[in-house]
């Protein structure tokens, strides 16, 4: 069942655990085990994935996709999502700084794939 967005990220829906008798422990509803995530991950391996095992990886993290997305804010929200449950993020590339300073920060970063380069 999807979860609206507007629930916090690891909320748990007591309704759904308390009416569904599998995931519920005696005395009270159960706690949802944290979801599997490799102690590592490439950022090209999930560039390379298909897009419906994208998706597949979103369910399982919980992370919830809006149609609108593209398929790199997919990849991204996923790295994201990894990054935030322990993984280490790996990626080639070259790191392009921008000297630009804005109100929030002094300045950015970010990396150019080198396939995406010619």
């Amino acid at each position: 069942m999807i979860r609206p967005a507007c629930l916090p990220r690891g909320f748990a829906n007591v309704m759904d655990e308390i009416s569904n008798p599998e995931t519920s422990a005696p005395g009270g509803p159960a706690l949802a085990e944290p979801p599997q995530v490799p102690s590592e991950l490439w950022m090209d391996a999930l560039n390379a994935e298909p897009f419906n095992e994208l998706l597949e990886r979103a369910e399982k993290i919980g992370v919830r996709i809006n149609p609108e997305k593209t398929r790199h804010h997919i990849v991204f929200d996923l790295l994201r999502a990894y990054a935030s449950l322990g993984a280490k993020l790996y990626a080639d590339g070259v790191i392009e700084f921008s000297q630009q300073a804005t109100v929030s920060c002094a300045g950015h970063g970010s990396i150019s794939a080198p396939s995406r380069r010619t």
